[in-house]
C-alpha cells in the first residue's frame, strides 16, 4: 500500500481531483499526525459489517457500504480524507467541524460517492453507543433513531451526484445530531430539543385557555399574509410590516391565524386576561417528519405523547415549553391544494401554523415520483404529486411553513385544539380575506386595533 498524502492539497487532489482542499484544511496536520498505523480499523469488513448491524444497516445496504469501503483503502487520498473527517469528528475533544461544505469525493469513487460520510459516520459507532449507554436510552429507541441513516441513504438526493442519493456534508450533519445523542425518533417522529426560532409570540387567554400568536415586530409580509419575498415572490406595492408593543398593561400586535398567515390589523391584549407562553429563544422540541410511513394522525399523536414521557425522564434539565417544527411539509397552502383527508392537512390541523421565509428550496425533487434504484424505472405520481405538479404547472409556487404545538396542548392531539379554541381570531379571520393563492387575495381590516 502506498503511503497516504501529508499534504492536504495532495490528498484532496487524489480523492477529489478539482476538489477543495480548504474544506479540510484545518487540523489536517494533527489528524494525520495522530492516525495510526496499518489499515484503518473502521475500513475493515469484518469492522463495518458490525457497525452497520448496530447501526440497523440492512444486510444489502452493507454489502454497498463495503463496497465503497474498497474503494476508500484503495486510494490513498481517500483514506487519508476517511480518517480526517473520523478524527474531526469522534475524536478525543474533537471541536464542531464544517460538515456542510464538506464535498462529496464524486470523482474518486464513482457510484460509491454517496456512501463515503456513510462510512464516516459508522466509524464514530463506539462514540456513539458510548453516549447512549451514560444516557440510559432504551435500546430500542437507539435502534429507531440510528435506522435514521439508511432512511437518509436511500432517499436523500446528492447534488453533487447529479440527484443520486446519498449522504452529503449536509446530511451528515444532520445524522450527527444522533450520533451525539441529541436527535431521537419516538414511533413515526423525531424530536430534537433546541430553541423556538418562530418569529411570533402566542399568549394564552387565562379563563378560556384559547391561544394567539402575533408577529413579531418588523416582520415583512405581503398582502397574502405570507413573509415578503417567501416563494421567491414579493410585494413592493402592497407589503407590510408588522408592529408589535409592549407596555405595562397590553400588548398590541398583529395577529397570525392559526391557518398560517399574518393579518395586517392590530389588536390589543390586555395582560389581564392574557399570559405570554412563547417566545422566540424559548426551548422547544424540533419535529421532524422523516420520510418513511405515513404521516397518519394515530402515529403522530403516539409519537407526541411519547415525547411528552421520553424527554422528562431521560433529559429533564430540558424544560420545553412545546413542539415546533420549519418544514416545506407546512406550506400553508396544502390545504387548498389537497383533499381534506390528506395526512399532511390533517397535521397542520393540530398545530398552529405560522408564516415563515424560504420555499421552493425543498420541493422540486418531492414533487416528480422518484425511479425505483434497482430498475431505473419511476412509479406513477401520487395524488399529491399530481396535485403539486397541477400547481406547478398553473404557475404556483411553494412555501415554508413553521407551527408550534405548547406542551400543555399536546395531549389533546386529534381535536384541532387551536382550529376548535373558542378564541377570538375567528373574529379576526373574518376581517380578513383568506388567501386564494400566493400573492392572492387582499388582506383587509381597520387600521385601528382591537380590543380582547
Amino acid at each position: 500500500m502506498s503511503r497516504p498524502p501529508d499534504d492536504v492539497s495532495a490528498a484532496v487532489a487524489a480523492a477529489m481531483p478539482g476538489g477543495c482542499g480548504e474544506c479540510f484544511r484545518a487540523g489536517w496536520a494533527e489528524a494525520q499526525a495522530a492516525r495510526p498505523s496499518g489499515e484503518l480499523a473502521f475500513l475493515e469488513p469484518a469492522t463495518l459489517c458490525r457497525y452497520g448491524s448496530q447501526s440497523a444497516v440492512s444486510p444489502d445496504l452493507v454489502e454497498d457500504l463495503l463496497a465503497a469501503a474498497a474503494c476508500v483503502r484503495a486510494n490513498p487520498g481517500l483514506s487519508a480524507l476517511a480518517w480526517y473527517c473520523h478524527h474531526r469528528l469522534f475524536g478525543a475533544d474533537a471541536p464542531d467541524a464544517p460538515v456542510s461544505s464538506w464535498p462529496v469525493p464524486a470523482a474518486a469513487m464513482g457510484r460509491h460517492a454517496g456512501l463515503f460520510y456513510a462510512i464516516v459516520l459508522l466509524s464514530g459507532t463506539p462514540q456513539r453507543q458510548a453516549i447512549h449507554r451514560r444516557l440510559g436510552i432504551p435500546d430500542e429507541v437507539v435502534r429507531d433513531s440510528v435506522a435514521d441513516l439508511e432512511v437518509c441513504i436511500r432517499t436523500e438526493p446528492v447534488k453533487e451526484l447529479g440527484g443520486r442519493f446519498g449522504i452529503s456534508g449536509a446530511i451528515l450533519g444532520w445524522l450527527l445530531l444522533t450520533w451525539r445523542g441529541r436527535l431521537y425518533r419516538l414511533g413515526r417522529l423525531q424530536f430534537l430539543p433546541g430553541r423556538f426560532h418562530g418569529r411570533l409570540r402566542a399568549f394564552r387567554h387565562r379563563t378560556t385557555g384559547a391561544v394567539v400568536a402575533l408577529a413579531e415586530d418588523g416582520g415583512r409580509f405581503r398582502q397574502d399574509g405570507q413573509v415578503d419575498g417567501a416563494g421567491g415572490l414579493s410585494d413592493p406595492a402592497g407589503a407590510w410590516t408588522a408592529r408589535l408593543a409592549e407596555s405595562a398593561g397590553q400588548v398590541t400586535g398583529c395577529p397570525i391565524s392559526p391557518r398560517g398567515w399574518a393579518m395586517a390589523h392590530r389588536v390589543r391584549l390586555s395582560k389581564a386576561a392574557w399570559a405570554p407562553v412563547l417566545a422566540p429563544g424559548d426551548t422547544v422540541l424540533g419535529i421532524h417528519m422523516a420520510a418513511g410511513a405515513p404521516l397518519t394522525p394515530e402515529a403522530c399523536r403516539e409519537s407526541v405523547s411519547q415525547a411528552l414521557e421520553f424527554f422528562p425522564r431521560y433529559f429533564p434539565e430540558v424544560g420545553f415549553r412545546g413542539f415546533d417544527c420549519l418544514s416545506w411539509l407546512l406550506d400553508p397552502q396544502f390545504p387548498r391544494l389537497l383533499e381534506p383527508t390528506s395526512n399532511l392537512v390533517r397535521f397542520q390541523e393540530e398545530v398552529y401554523v405560522f408564516p415563515c421565509p424560504g420555499g421552493d428550496g425543498a420541493m422540486p425533487w418531492q414533487v416528480c415520483p422518484q425511479p425505483d434504484p434497482a430498475t431505473g424505472r419511476a412509479p406513477p405520481p401520487t395524488r399529491m404529486q399530481r396535485a403539486f405538479q397541477a400547481h406547478l404547472a398553473a404557475g404556483g409556487r411553494f412555501l415554508d411553513g413553521g407551527c408550534f404545538l405548547l406542551r400543555e396542548d399536546a395531549a389533546r392531539w386529534g381535536s384541532r385544539v387551536y382550529l376548535s379554541q373558542p378564541a377570538p381570531w375567528r373574529w379576526w379571520a373574518e376581517r380578513a380575506l383568506r388567501p386564494a393563492a400566493v400573492c392572492g387575495g387582499r388582506m383587509s381590516g381597520s387600521g385601528g386595533a382591537a380590543r380582547c
